[in-house]
């Protein structure tokens, strides 16, 4: 990989950053329950589909397989990508071609899809970004492209939220604004392939002669690792028991229009980005563990007041 292409890839990464971003903002979240919502779904309907995004990256320990064997990571990626996001023109069909009693098992097992297909190529786009960015920026870079796709997914998440409700305003049929979003969050998404087609790929190390399954255990035998991993798993079930709520609470329970759902959003997407270099600079000073033991306690003290 040259210089020019370096350079070249870095940009196109960001783009990469940004349309996801966008993708995610415009096919998720509040709007993605208000869809659901509008589908039918219940409260465990909606506890199902939030869980198929986690249940989903399970497909990445076999896809650890295919890395080390084919070695062709950035072939994997973006095929698995683009396939991914096809079945988001699915999930936005739904309403328009789908009986009405498949509507919700249709839906479900496209997002599953969306979420699962993608994964597949989740475990090969780490190993290709740490062997294509230089390390002395990897951290300073990310960052940057982290504040970018934040920054751009806010504002489109605003302009989404106001044009769901003035559709509702003007339509009946709402579901037809979630189908638009669906769509357009499916062209970003592609147009984010394309970029990631764009960036070049350093010739992949040869790996260890072990085999898949011994490569799969071998972090198991670190103590601080099973430690690690129990820690990662309590929080996630911590934070995922209340996430996939918010949004019916806020949409249901409080009557609050879309309008003013993303701009709450956009008021957690600041306080995110503002915080990081806040809690980055603490933990240069007194460790990331002590961060941790002060930053946990309040998110689930945050929590506890909703």
């Amino acid at each position: 990989v040259t210089s020019a292409d370096l350079r070249l890839g870095l940009r196109m990464l960001l783009f990469d950053g940004i349309c996801s971003q966008v993708m995610l903002v415009l096919t998720g979240g509040a709007f993605l329950v208000a869809f659901a919502l509008l589908l039918g779904a219940t409260g465990k309907t909606i506890g199902i589909l939030a869980a198929m995004g986690p249940l989903a990256q399970v497909l990445q320990l076999p896809s650890v397989f295919l890395v080390r064997r084919l070695g062709l990571r950035k072939a994997l990626v973006t095929t698995t990508a683009g396939a991914s996001r096809f079945f988001l023109l699915v999930m936005a069909a739904v309403p328009w071609f789908v009986p009405q009693t498949l509507r919700l098992p249709v839906f479900t097992l496209s997002l599953f899809l969306f979420w699962g297909v993608g994964a597949v190529g989740g475990s090969a786009f780490g190993p290709w970004m740490r062997d294509l960015v230089p390390s002395r920026v990897l951290g300073r870079y990310f960052g940057t492209r982290l504040t970018y796709a934040v920054a751009v997914g806010a504002v489109a998440a605003i302009l989404a939220g106001v044009g769901v409700d003035w559709y509702r305003d003007h339509f009946s049929v709402e579901t037809g604004a979630f189908s638009i979003l669906y769509v357009v969050g499916a062209s970003v998404g592609f147009l984010g392939v394309f970029f990631l087609s764009r960036i070049p790929e350093p010739r992949m190390s040869t790996p260890p002669a072990q085999g898949i399954i011994a490569a799969v255990r071998e972090p198991f035998r670190d103590a601080n690792f099973r430690k690690l991993l129990a820690f990662m798993a309590s929080w996630s079930f911590a934070a995922n028991l209340a996430a996939p709520f918010y949004a019916v609470y806020m949409l249901q329970r409080l009557g609050i229009r879309m309008t003013v759902v993303m701009l709450l959003f956009l008021l957690s997407q600041l306080a995110y980005v503002s915080f990081l270099g806040i809690w980055g600079r603490l933990a240069d000073r007194l460790t990331h563990k002590a961060v941790l033991s002060v930053s946990g306690p309040l998110f689930m003290v945050s929590i506890g007041l909703w």
